[in-house]
């Protein structure tokens, strides 16, 4: 039996096929406030033995001043805020239009006293705290860095 060919089947897959060539896949968890958005917030796997390991993420989309005043872990026993390399008990603050980005070499979270090594496709809760808005529950991701 002959196989049969649907030109217009065809011409729609292919379609299909082209545009994910050209669009990006929703892939990063976002965690929307009424003020700001938390983008993607993720930290690479760690070996045995390991006891800290860096929170990466952007604060994006903000509308209002605030200030992110701490964080919690269920992956660490603490976590702290860190910016040039020193640790900011202070906070650091969120202004209107401004996009914050944490990188494990810039500005990011450290967590402290690792509970357990961070396997890539686990997740942990990170619970953000900030002054004006209060507590925003997110998701932490492990993963491999991706290089674009």
């Amino acid at each position: 039996m002959p196989l049969q060919f649907d030109r217009r089947q065809f011409a729609l897959t292919s379609s299909a096929w082209g545009l994910s060539l050209f669009v990006q896949p929703v892939g990063a968890c976002e965690f929307m406030t009424n003020n700001f958005k938390v983008v993607h917030p993720w930290t690479p796997p760690t070996a045995h033995g390991d006891t800290i390991a860096r929170v990466s993420m952007i604060i994006t989309d903000i509308t209002m001043d605030d200030r992110l005043i701490g964080a919690e872990s269920s992956a660490s026993e603490a976590v702290e805020l860190v910016v040039d390399g020193k640790e900011l008990p202070s906070g650091l603050g969120l202004k209107p239009g401004e996009e914050l980005l944490f990188t494990p070499s810039g500005t990011h979270l450290k967590l402290i006293g690792l509970k357990a090594p961070l396997i890539v496709g686990k997740y942990y809760t990170l619970m953000l705290t900030f002054e004006a808005i209060g507590v925003v529950p997110t998701q932490l991701t492990v993963e491999r860095p991706r290089f674009f």
